[in-house]
């Protein structure tokens, strides 16, 4: 049955989501011959794609019951949004365990608890979202600290004696958390990253252009399209979404939310101009984009000028800079010797 809520939720592969695929998969194939920890870090603009492509591997490896309990072969957690370590411990906690949120219990209690949990859930890959909130550029004592304690949590052995594996995934201050370990960096592999389809590029271009028409090829299930197939066409949802495929479904479920309360069979440009007024909040980037790309005063020739705006759209505002307790470095060692884990 037609839910316009979830009609959109479908995988549309292009060439980058496809090799960041089958690279995450080749590499947790491995699970039971890891000498070291396989870490990984996927960065990206909001809307590249990166938790939709991660998501569609996660729920293939998703939790399952057992007449002994749940196991979870994948966990997929989110970073606090003001992070500590005990509120970031307290999260992983949380997916292992529902039924403990870790609030009465100490840090290092709640790390001992993770490490018995991963075991017992026979969890092999952890991915943390959101990454870059560890980041405080005020703060890089917390950050460095922080990386340290994930860095100890990755390098326990599984009862077979090899190691698990860990996604990142966030905007680029992520890589500013990595890089400020040393010890952390190094057990990184190459960066992974989905970045805005630039139309300068051919190649980049094309595959934009072969998203949006399978994403039309798939409202054409249900509404008839109206003149929705030309180069200038592209262009104008181009500039509507910055090349960024989560805008562009954004965008698209506008459309269909909107053509499905007015009980519409047909969908036109007129039905995108509408969509445009509401799919996207108003940030200090877009302040100087003044067009409205699918109005018909709106002309759809490429130029530099309109590159450049377009470009706004995939550039997030600055965070604000969280304030973090500050934590003494000698009771984060305790915390591991506590839990069974080195703090070197």
């Amino acid at each position: 049955m037609f839910d316009p809520h979830t009609f959109l939720n479908v995988t549309i592969p292009h060439a980058a989501s496809t090799e960041i695929t089958e690279r995450i998969e080749l590499l947790a194939a491995a699970r039971d011959k890891r000498e070291d920890p396989y870490c990984i870090a996927l960065t990206g603009p909001t809307g590249a794609g990166k938790t939709f492509t991660l998501n569609a591997l996660y729920e293939k490896n998703c939790a399952y019951d057992t007449t002994e309990g749940m196991v979870h072969p994948w966990i997929k957690v989110k970073v606090p949004s003001v992070p500590t370590l005990k509120n970031m411990a307290a999260s992983i906690l949380t997916v292992l365990d529902p039924g403990d949120s870790g609030t009465r219990s100490t840090e290092s209690q709640i790390t001992h608890r993770i490490t018995a949990l991963l075991e017992e859930c026979e969890t092999d890959v952890i991915w943390l979202d959101d990454f870059q909130h560890l980041y405080d550029r005020h703060n890089e004592k917390f950050f460095y600290e922080a990386s340290n304690w994930l860095k100890n949590l990755i390098e326990t052995r599984k009862k077979n004696r090899t190691k698990r594996m860990l996604i990142v995934s966030g905007l680029d201050d992520a890589m500013k958390v990595i890089n400020h370990n040393s010890q952390l960096r190094r057990r990184f592999r190459a960066k992974l990253s989905l970045p805005c389809f630039s139309w300068s590029d051919v190649k980049q271009r094309t595959e934009f252009a072969a998203c949006q028409q399978e994403f039309l090829n798939h409202l054409e299930s249900q509404f008839t399209l109206e003149d929705l197939r030309s180069a200038s066409f592209i262009f104008r949802c181009y500039c509507a979404t910055g090349g960024l495929i989560g805008y562009l479904k954004r965008l698209l479920q506008e459309v269909v939310l909107s053509a499905d309360g007015c009980k519409k069979s047909t969908i036109g440009i007129e039905d995108f101009d509408l969509a445009y007024d509401r799919y996207l909040c108003d940030s200090p980037e877009l302040q100087n984009i003044d067009y409205r790309p699918f109005s018909k005063e709106f002309d759809p020739t490429p130029t530099d000028e309109l590159l450049a705006l377009a470009l706004l759209i995939s550039m997030p505002p600055d965070r604000p800079v969280a304030t973090v307790r500050k934590r003494s470095p000698r009771t984060l060692g305790r915390s591991f010797v506590e839990a069974g884990l080195s703090a070197t």
